[in-house]
């Protein structure tokens, strides 16, 4: 099944509509998301990486990225490129391997924890 939104129609018996027909539901996979390839070494001033969510389907995507040293979240930009395609950017006050998190939809992408080294 591709992602999407689908509608589903139901009937009794004698093939009349089941009330409330039809029923949207929205089908998605978060993990049809892919980390364009990127340089891990980035300078300070240009740290970025891009996100392609082609067939994912309708959702919110999420990014955390983390301080090197402390818990603290780091504000971030999210751009769309196009339809499909998404630019992430940050700006670290310090030289450093930052730890980012992805997830759409709420749910966490499996294998999308992703290390950047700004300098």
């Amino acid at each position: 099944i591709l992602a999407g939104d689908y509608l589903i129609i139901l009937k009794d018996y004698i093939g009349q509509l089941i009330p409330g027909c039809p029923y949207n539901f929205p089908v998605y996979n978060p993990n049809g998301t892919h980390i364009e390839p990127f340089n891990r070494l980035q300078s300070i001033n240009d740290c970025h990486f891009i996100c392609n969510i082609d067939n994912v389907g309708q959702g919110k995507f999420f990014v955390m990225i983390y301080d090197p040293l402390k818990p603290i979240r780091i504000p971030c930009q999210i751009q769309n490129l196009s339809k499909n395609r998404i630019r992430i950017s940050f700006l670290p006050s310090k030289i450093g391997t930052y730890k980012i998190y992805i997830a759409y939809r709420n749910i966490p992408i499996n294998g999308k924890c992703i290390y950047l080294l700004c300098k």
